[in-house]
């Protein structure tokens, strides 16, 4: 039987595959490992036209009693100015329309089991004064 690893594996597979996006050359993908959010955001976001996305793994939780498939819920959260767009700048709603677009279905591993894909289960705005932020959350099940 294979044991965990790595919880935070699918999540690195996440954060490279969302560096390759179109119009995400000027979004810094980090994984959460408990890092100063705030020293990131403002290494990021400072920059013009920079945008941090935030990618965390919120929970899991077992398909039964003793199973080592996992339901696991991942934030993804974009942070960037709130700033009037401009010609040839994507705007951040933009960026959140292509995560929705390129993640939903995306498989972060070669597998046949139909449930290894993830799902959008929300977005939203996250209130603040410093920032504009939009959240993203997805699930994904995996078998260990």
């Amino acid at each position: 039987m294979p044991k965990i690893t790595d919880i935070l594996t699918t999540a690195d597979r996440l954060k490279a595959h969302c560096e390759t996006l179109d119009g995400f050359d000027s979004v810094r993908c980090v994984v959460n490992r408990q890092k100063d959010i705030e020293a990131e955001v403002s290494a990021a976001v400072g920059k013009a036209g920079g945008s941090l996305l935030f990618i965390d793994l919120l929970r899991g939780q077992p398909e039964s009693e003793g199973s080592l498939a996992f339901d696991h819920t991942y934030l993804l959260s974009l942070w960037s100015l709130p700033v009037l767009a401009q010609e040839g700048d994507d705007p951040a709603s933009v960026k959140l329309a292509t995560l929705i677009n390129e993640l939903t279905n995306w498989k972060p591993q070669p597998t046949t089991q139909p449930l290894s894909r993830f799902v959008v289960t929300e977005w939203g705005i996250t209130p603040s004064k410093n920032y504009q932020i939009y959240a993203l959350t997805l699930k994904l099940r995996e078998q260990f």
